[in-house]
């Protein structure tokens, strides 16, 4: 059978085709033609007209053509109907009425552009709505089976929507979500535009919890750019950071702290106003920062002359300062063994430090070179260091053991744990992608494409949330774990 709509698709004249060869018609044939055509390409070619001015399989309200489809032909399929919900509205333009729509309008906008033709166009678009469609499908499924998939494990949890979707009678499911045998996870949510749009790279960003705000250093302006986690939309930009590097957050004292690596000093911002309530100088070029969440003082490491330092945020004042082996990288905090680790470039290794007496109670060679990210599963006593040298190392912080070496893809820099879920995710500027871990089965489980020169990540552990900064777009992009 023929279908005929208007030239120039656009939302709803792209999601159509794919509906129709879908669910109505499988060998069905489309024309594009000028909207004055319709009528007579109607008769002339026995065609069915749909998305055009006075016919049935068009707009009706506030419904568009894609619903008209669904009604006309009985389409009860309840991932089509939350589809529906989707192309609805990024066509009528009510983007607040889903997460996904502006993303799709914007996505149909570009394949407009860089398409040759409406025939083009659609090809292009169909890719998207199928992953779209399977995405509404596992929606459905996390629902109905909420209570079920919490009590399993990460592993279990993506074997048991693997085999519910396989149990969907629709065909479909083979040509998305999967990567061979593996079901993909994270997925992409939205994206937030972090005003003024000057392009440039990042550094660290750390979330604070409670609000869900995510504050990020961009080292190419020299502010901090911080962003409302819970609306998912940019919030505000504080200037007066050059070289913006470190930032981390104190989650009950509500304050963030954030390095400038440019004018030797630490930004203190209130969480709570997003102002800077102090400056405070910390050496020469601080970088690395960690909270001792004990005895309520920073830990700052300075890349010009390699020191540690403690700093005591309220006043200002220097407390203690030691000389490190080598030039460091990122730091963190244990609770649990109360010591903060500190990535050593050369000599490779982690640098154990005693909080109250300012000494180094270790130093934990391995054998990557490199150490740059680090992340600490204090439960398990492990420290995972992410190394220029391509790979992620799992240390033993109590005996030094390297437990494994995961190969990656690239120099690292950021990487965050998610303990709860048993993921790892490693951000790898060049060529641009997020590699995750499988930490009980210490291998690279799932990839995911993000922008050349990505290296910096923050992940909301509360809300399942990892934020990417991409520096070319100056944009933040969102992804949820299923």
């Amino acid at each position: 059978m023929k279908w005929v709509t208007r030239l120039y698709v656009h939302v709803d004249r792209t999601a159509c085709p794919w509906l129709i060869k879908r669910f109505v018609d499988p060998k069905a044939e489309f024309l594009f033609v000028p909207v004055e055509k319709i009528e007579d390409t109607v008769k002339k070619e026995k065609a069915v007209p749909y998305d055009a001015p006075g016919v049935e399989l068009g707009h009706h309200g506030n419904k568009c053509s894609f619903d008209a489809i669904v009604e006309k032909y009985k389409i009860k399929d309840a991932a089509v109907l939350e589809l529906a919900k989707i192309v609805r509205a990024a066509d009528t333009d009510k983007m607040e009425m889903t997460s996904e729509a502006a993303g799709m309008e914007a996505i149909m906008t570009g394949f407009g552009i860089v398409s040759k033709d409406d025939y083009e166009t659609v090809a292009k678009a169909s890719p998207v709505y199928d992953a779209l469609y399977t995405n509404c499908k596992l929606k459905l499924i996390r629902e109905k089976y909420k209570a079920e998939i919490e009590k399993l494990d990460r592993k279990q949890r993506r074997e048991f929507l693997k085999k519910k979707l396989i149990e969907q009678t629709n065909p479909l499911f083979s040509l998305c979500t999967c990567q061979g045998d593996t079901i993909m996870t994270l997925l992409i949510s939205r994206y937030v535009d972090l005003l003024p749009r000057q392009p440039g790279g990042f550094d660290h960003a750390d979330v604070h919890l409670e609000s869900g705000q995510v504050y990020v250093a961009h080292t190419a302006t020299g502010t901090v750019k911080i962003i409302d986690g819970e609306l998912v939309k940019h919030l505000a930009t504080l200037q007066g950071c050059p070289e913006a590097s470190g930032v981390v957050c104190a989650q009950n004292e509500n304050l963030v702290f954030a390095a400038s690596r440019g004018a030797g000093k630490i930004l203190v911002i209130d969480v709570l106003t997003n102002r800077v309530l102090r400056e405070v100088h910390a050496g020469t070029m601080p970088n690395g920062l960690a909270w001792d969440t004990k005895r309520k003082q920073l830990l700052v490491a300075d890349v010009e002359d390699n020191h540690a330092r403690l700093v005591d945020p309220y006043s200002g004042n220097l407390i203690s300062a030691l000389q490190l082996a080598g030039r460091p990288r990122w730091c963190a905090y244990s609770s649990k063994r109360d010591q903060f680790l500190v990535n050593i470039r050369e000599p490779a290794g982690v640098a154990i430090l005693e909080p109250e007496s300012m000494s180094q109670r270790a130093f934990l060679p391995i054998s990557i070179a490199g150490p740059h990210g680090l992340d600490i599963d204090d439960k398990n006593g492990l420290a995972y260091v992410a190394c220029d040298g391509g790979a992620v190392i799992i240390l033993d912080i109590s005996t030094g053991h390297e437990e494994a070496v995961v190969q990656i893809g690239g120099g690292p820099d950021v990487i965050w744990l998610n303990a709860d879920q048993h993921r790892l995710y490693c951000a790898i500027g060049k060529p641009g992608t997020i590699e995750v871990i499988d930490t009980q089965e210490m291998i690279v489980d799932e990839k995911v494409n993000t922008e050349e020169g990505v290296h910096t990540l923050a992940f909301d552990k509360k809300r399942q949330k990892l934020y990417a900064f991409l520096p070319k777009s100056c944009r933040a992009a969102v992804y949820k774990e299923i």
